[in-house]
Order: C-alpha cells, then sequence, then structure tokens
C-alpha cells in the first residue's frame, strides 16, 4: 500500500518529492544546538506514536523546538489539514490551515516563530505561508503569474526574517520578509530551489537544481547569493548527484543528502541509484558514500553523529533503514515494527529532526500493515531515538 518514491523525479529535473524533507523537506531546520547533555542508555529507535483509526496521514513537515516542544504537519480528517503540537507529553491536534493545501516545508527558531508553507497552489493560483506566534497562526497568500512559488521552501531566522523560495527553473527567486512587508528578489540563474537551512540571518543555504540537471550548493552572507564549489560526486558514469535534504549545525560543519540520478529509459524522468553525503567540515567539501539505501529525503544532525532515514534498494527487497555516521563508520537499524498494531509492517518516512539540546531525534511517517481481521490498513506513525 505504501507510495514508493524512487521514480518520483520529473524530466525537466524539478522534484516533485512525496515528503521532503523536505524539509525537509524535510529538510529545513533551524540552526540545531551545538551543547547536548551527557546520553544515557540505551539510546534506540522505537515507535513512540501509533495514531490508530487513520485521523492523520501524510504528516511531511515536521521540526521540533525543544524536548516539549514540536509540530507535526499534513492531512487530518474529513479533508482538513492539520497542525499537530507536542508539549512533552501529548500531540495535540488543531486546523488552522482551512482549506489550504497540505503544509509541506516547515521551519523554525522558536516556540513562537514557526513559518509553514504548501504543498501546492490553491486553485486561485496562490501559494501560502502560515507563521505561529506562540499563540495563534496567521496566514499570508501570494498569487504570482507563473506559479513559481507554488510548492515553496521555507526558511526563518527570527520572527521578523525569512524567506520563501521558487521553483523556477531558470531564475531563481524569492520573497523576503523584513519585518514589515515581502520584498521580491531575483537571487540569480541557480535553478529551482529543493531545500533551504540558515545558520543566521547572514548564512544560509540552498540546494537548487538546474535546467541541465545540476545540483548547485548556494550560499548567502547577508549581502549576496552565490554558487559554492564543491567536489564532483563519486558516481557510475552518466549518474549525477540529485539534492534531497541540508542541516547547518554551525558555519563550518554543513550536510546535504543527495541521491544518485540517471535519465531513465525512454525519457520518463529519472531513476535513483545510490545515495550520497556531502560534507563541509569548515575548511574543504567531501562526499561521503552512504550503503544499502538509494533514497535520502531527510537528514539531520547532533554532536558529531549524523542520522539519515533511508530507503533501501530494489535490489535488496524493501524497507526504511536509520543510519548512521559518526565520521568513521556507519551503522543501521530497521525501522521498527513493534507497537504498530498488526503485521507485514512497512513505512513511508517523511521527516527526521533532531531535538535541540538532547542526543534524541523524532521521525514520523506512515505505517501500512494487515490488521488482526486480515484487513489491510494503516496509520500515521511517530518514531524517536532516545531512552
Amino acid at each position: 500500500m505504501s507510495t514508493d518514491r524512487r521514480w518520483n523525479r520529473v524530466a525537466q529535473g524539478i522534484a516533485v518529492v512525496v515528503g521532503v524533507g523536505l524539509c525537509g523537506i524535510s529538510g529545513i531546520m533551524a540552526p540545531q544546538a551545538q551543547a547536548s547533555p551527557a546520553a544515557s542508555h540505551p539510546y534506540r529507535w522505537h515507535v513512540a506514536k501509533v495514531f490508530a483509526g487513520q485521523p492523520y496521514s501524510n504528516l511531511v513537515a515536521m521540526t521540533a523546538i525543544s524536548a516539549k516542544d514540536a509540530w507535526l504537519l499534513g492531512d487530518g480528517a474529513h479533508g482538513r489539514e492539520v497542525a499537530l503540537h507536542w508539549n512533552g507529553s501529548t500531540w495535540t491536534p488543531s486546523y488552522p490551515f482551512g482549506t489550504l493545501p497540505r503544509p509541506w516545508y516547515v521551519s523554525s527558531t522558536a516556540a513562537n516563530n514557526v513559518w509553514v508553507t504548501g504543498q501546492t497552489c490553491t486553485s486561485a493560483g496562490a501559494d501560502y505561508v502560515s507563521r505561529y506566534d506562540g499563540r495563534k497562526w496567521t496566514t499570508t497568500t501570494f498569487k504570482i503569474a507563473g506559479g513559481a512559488f507554488c510548492q515553496s521552501p521555507v526558511v526563518t531566522t527570527g520572527r521578523t526574517n525569512g524567506w520563501i523560495f521558487s521553483k523556477s527553473a531558470v531564475a531563481t527567486k524569492a520573497l523576503h520578509f523584513t519585518g514589515k512587508k515581502w520584498v521580491p528578489v531575483t537571487l540569480g540563474k541557480f535553478g529551482a530551489v529543493i531545500a533551504a537551512s540558515a545558520v543566521s540571518a547572514t548564512d544560509i543555504y540552498l540546494l537548487t537544481y538546474t535546467q541541465s540537471a545540476k545540483m548547485l550548493v548556494v550560499r548567502y552572507n547577508g549581502r549576496t547569493w552565490k554558487s559554492v564549489r564543491v567536489p564532483a560526486a563519486p558516481a557510475p558514469r552518466g549518474d549525477h548527484p540529485y539534492p534531497d535534504a541540508i542541516t547547518t549545525p554551525s558555519s563550518t560543519n554543513v550536510w546535504i543528502a543527495t541521491d544518485l540520478v540517471h535519465a531513465a529509459p525512454g525519457g520518463g524522468g529519472y531513476e535513483v541509484n545510490a545515495s550520497r553525503l556531502l560534507h563541509l567540515d569548515g575548511s574543504k567539501w567531501s562526499w561521503v558514500k552512504v550503503p544499502g539505501t538509494d533514497n535520502t529525503y531527510n537528514i539531520a544532525y547532533s554532536t558529531g553523529v549524523v542520522w539519515l532515514a533511508g530507503q533501501r534498494p530494489v535490489a535488496t527487497g524493501t524497507g526504511w533503514d536509520f543510519l548512521r555516521w559518526n565520521g568513521k563508520a556507519w551503522a543501521s537499524v530497521p525501522a521498527p515494527s513493534a507497537g504498530v498494531p498488526g503485521t507485514e509492517v512497512s513505512y513511508q518516512i517523511y521527516s527526521l529532526v533532531h531535538i535541540p539540546g538532547t542526543h534524541s531525534f523524532w521521525a514520523d511517517g506512515d505505517s501500512y500493515y494487515t490488521s488482526q481481521s486480515n484487513q489491510q490498513d494503516a496509520a500515521a506513525v511517530v518514531f524517536k531515538y532516545g531512552p
């Protein structure tokens, strides 16, 4: 029953990715805390919450502000889009988006500064951004010719500063909120923005994809946007990296998750071969091979450890694993199924985020399983890495 995202690339090179993580998209997060308390053991991945009865699904956008403050956003019951808030003990739903399209990207810096943009434009051709100020959600809509801001990555660095980026295949555009108004900005000819992450208001990274099927890393220094020179990815002939997600723990520590893709036979978009990480360690960029997965739509970091949620290649069977890189070696564990009320459990994992101030992580997705009555069923699931 699960949706396989392996072939979800379009011929023009613009991603139509179900569940980035994004942000990244998963992949669009506030700068993450560098100091964490000493970890107790054992830490493990486990199913922390199952939303039985299918009240929610496609909870694609996720962000964590602290151990007692997190958000999950996606589809609610009866066609309503939902915002689920974690207060340290329960996930409480609210429905602030009305008839707007599904939330898709999220960025936050504090309990009173959470920004969300949608998967698609409205039927009238407008995109939106919803901002949470700690008490209520306020929504602004934008109707711009050509639909450049439909499915727009978003990043905020504070309540009075943030950016929404276009999916324009040639001239990269943005809407910049300066505290009083939204200012249209042309960044350069970088292609479509797939993911974004900020260290500060004057240090922002973008992952873009051009019409010529090239991934670019673009950096903002507070004045200008410039493409960053990175080494060529180690890849089989004919393959090239496609950007999935980015996290920026600091200006000298940047992690990017990519897939290696090649043109599908007959011109039907792209097929995925393998995954690679690209890392800035303060002085140089380097590539890291990712074993056992050909889809990495999300990435999270804490105190020297990188986690990915990866989909296994077709050749080795179906399933998802959590993969950890400590700078020297990889370790992986299958996404756990204990706690899901059925058998033959499979997943679609959407988001993976570090919980600031801890060594723990959240992840979420949809589970698909055979119920006790031998029926095919589904439920949204939250995973946690921690005690």
